[in-house]
């Protein structure tokens, strides 16, 4: 949606992971950035020339750390935030969302020392308000904390990007929050990807112990998703409403063990994201 060179390219746009609007180390680079850490990558090996690069193995290459993230190069990616707060993004309708336990199982262990000083080094004089929705009075609030923390780095970009769409382009935006458990083991929540089988209705192919539960979220899910890239709208027959976003009364549908549009979860924490954002 932001790159001026896909432009008429696509009719409709789904996001079911993150986004790139905030520009945290290590999800955004600007060309210079991104070449600086190229250039380190390729110095970890003895023979860093273009042509001593191509002679590495896929087992050494694996072997050494690198970075990833998006180069906004200007020319086929340009600044997510701008592009939008301008009104310059390829303006289709847009599906995206975020899950109940996007990230949780790539978290550390709780450090009440280490997420405040975290927290007042990242938001600065914010950082009283943020550890106030964020609370990291005992391990066990840091604990949650460092949850709510992880799962909101998807759930604002999503909404972020719903958000920007409704309010500088002219095409609807629809923004879901997926919380049901796929059943088995390992159970990781309502895991990042884990919506993937139902939104693209494809149970078949994921051995887990479905029930019926699974298999008719499965069907309302692909329904919607069909649905929206045949009109731009996922509303459909037979389907629960799913109002398309409005910023002064934000609302999402949930896709839980029941399907149902409900007011933005977390709106203080996103919305105090957006003013860190905006600083």
């Amino acid at each position: 949606m932001i790159s001026p060179l896909a432009r008429g390219l696509f009719h409709r746009a789904i996001g079911q992971s993150g986004g790139m609007f905030s520009g945290g180390p290590g999800l955004v680079y600007d060309l210079k950035s991104a070449e600086s850490v190229g250039v380190s990558f390729a110095e970890q090996f003895s023979d860093s020339t273009i042509a001593g690069l191509r002679t590495v193995s896929a087992e050494d290459l694996m072997k050494v750390r690198g970075r990833s993230g998006v180069t906004t190069d200007n020319i086929v990616v340009p600044p997510a935030t701008e592009t939008f707060w301008e009104g310059r993004q390829n303006d289709v309708p847009l599906l995206a969302g975020w899950n109940a336990d996007d990230g949780v199982s790539m978290g550390s262990k709780p450090d009440i020392k280490a997420f405040i000083a975290n927290a007042e080094s990242r938001y600065g004089e914010l950082a009283p308000e943020y550890l106030k929705l964020f609370p990291a009075n005992n391990e066990a609030e840091v604990q949650n904390s460092m949850k709510l923390s992880s799962v909101l780095s998807f759930g604002w970009q999503n909404y972020t990007w719903v958000k920007l769409q409704t309010e500088t382009g002219k095409n609807k935006a629809y923004l879901y929050y997926f919380t049901h458990v796929p059943p088995g083991e390992p159970n990781y929540g309502a895991f990042h990807s884990a919506e993937f089988g139902y939104a693209l209705n494809t149970l078949k192919l994921w051995d887990r112990p479905f029930t019926e539960t699974d298999w008719k979220l499965a069907d309302i899910m692909s329904s919607y998703w069909v649905n929206f890239a045949r009109t731009g709208d996922p509303n459909g027959e037979g389907l629960p409403d799913w109002p398309a976003f409005d910023p002064a009364s934000p609302k999402i549908i949930e896709f839980g063990d029941e399907v149902k549009s409900a007011p933005l979860p977390f709106r203080e924490q996103l919305e105090f994201f957006d003013r860190n954002n905006k600083r």
